[in-house]
């Protein structure tokens, strides 16, 4: 056996993380829901702000400002849900995209502010439209662990004066950018530098995951990217990134600003929507409604099977949550298959193993939309299946 597995505190560990990961999972399905619902009602109020525009355009612009930002905090909590579900070993499809760094740091720093301390000044040096091919979530959660590792390390400094925490990115030479995360604080000697990227090490005792770093490493070898570490005891530390930058930007922001200029037309698809949240179900039925589409909306498998038999398969698509508790989407959608053998479904769902999903799409599922996603995302994953 192991001599690994015959420790009996990396045993207590392991089965530590693995329940966590159970109850993370578990969570993440009820906040994603919530989200879902939230980005729903956020759609709403955006279209009755835009019609009202014109009789009153200083307060519905002040608004809508106030609509984007609730709109982007939800797309960021989903995207740090999305991780814990990553760790939780419970993997959604989520691809890597072209971002713009800047506009992603900028945000994930905006949140940061209410976490750090009055004392301790954040000083960002930003150089404007770098773009890199990857999943905002983990960039997002590369500056958080960085950040608040810094902040952490000035709290433990004696001298409360002059206390900064410096985010530099810019353009490096070979088509890659560099950024770095740099404080004046306790600094990290020899010894823990050896050990500080490690799994499970920390300095923080109870507080402390031992994750932090290692996720941040991790993340920057997949973007194929390089981390460096520069610290001295008693005068701070910097770690320094170097990623890749994305090719064919104007070719993917062209096509990103065209998707965004596209009318919403009038359809006349019939849906079938199921999912057991009822301000789920609601906010889509109506959204999908207002869209033109014909919908019936559905509690649970029994309820849209029974839907779905009464048309005798008449839908155009059937869009199905993957976990309910009178069944699950696999259940109905073979279900459903005994109807009409060649009917069209998008699988739903905020928490679902990878394995289950993938099932589902070799059954001859069209898509899988992970939750929360808005109407538009919807309507557009709509469209492609159609």
């Amino acid at each position: 056996m192991d001599k690994k597995n015959n420790n009996p505190n990396e045993r207590l560990h392991n089965q530590r993380l693995m329940s966590l990961g159970v109850l993370a999972g578990g969570v993440a399905h009820d906040f994603n829901n919530i989200l879902t619902g939230m980005m729903g009602h956020i759609a709403f109020i955006k279209r009755n702000l835009e019609k009202n525009s014109k009789s009153n355009s200083k307060n519905s612009n002040d608004l809508m400002d106030s609509v984007v930002s609730i709109e982007s905090a939800i797309t960021k909590a989903s995207g740090l849900t999305k991780q814990i579900l990553n760790f939780s070993r419970l993997k959604l499809n989520d691809e890597k995209k072209v971002l713009n760094l800047t506009k992603v740091f900028e945000d994930t720093i905006f949140l940061l502010r209410a976490s750090i301390p009055p004392m301790i000044e954040i000083e960002n040096k930003l150089e404007k439209n770098i773009y890199v091919e990857a999943v905002e979530a983990s960039i997002s959660q590369i500056l958080i662990n960085l950040v608040v590792n810094a902040r952490d390390a000035l709290k433990q400094c004696e001298n409360k004066e002059g206390l900064k925490i410096q985010i530099v990115l810019s353009k490096d030479k070979d088509n890659y950018c560099k950024f770095s995360v740099t404080d004046n604080g306790i600094g990290i000697s020899k010894e823990v530098q050896e050990k500080i990227l490690l799994p499970y090490f920390t300095t923080k005792g109870d507080n402390g995951t031992g994750l932090g770093l290692y996720t941040v490493c991790d993340i920057v070898k997949s973007l194929k990217g390089k981390l460096s570490i520069a610290s001295k005891e008693g005068v701070g530390s910097s770690f320094r990134i170097k990623l890749p930058m994305a090719k064919n930007v104007n070719d993917e922001e062209n096509k990103k600003d065209n998707k965004s200029n596209e009318k919403i037309n009038k359809k006349s698809a019939k849906i079938l929507f199921v999912d057991d949240e009822e301000v789920i179900r609601d906010v889509f039925f109506e959204g999908l409604k207002f869209l033109g589409y014909d919908v019936v909306a559905a509690s649970g498998t029994k309820e849209a099977y029974d839907a779905f038999k009464k048309e005798r398969g008449k839908f155009d698509l059937v869009i199905t949550d993957m976990l309910m508790p009178d069944g699950s989407g696999e259940d109905l959608y073979i279900d459903l298959m005994s109807i009409r053998p060649d009917v069209k479904v998008i699988v739903i769902s905020g928490f679902s193993a990878k394995e289950a999903v993938d099932k589902m799409l070799a059954y001859g599922a069209k898509a899988f939309l992970p939750k929360p996603f808005s109407i538009e995302e919807l309507d557009s994953k709509i469209q492609e299946v159609l």
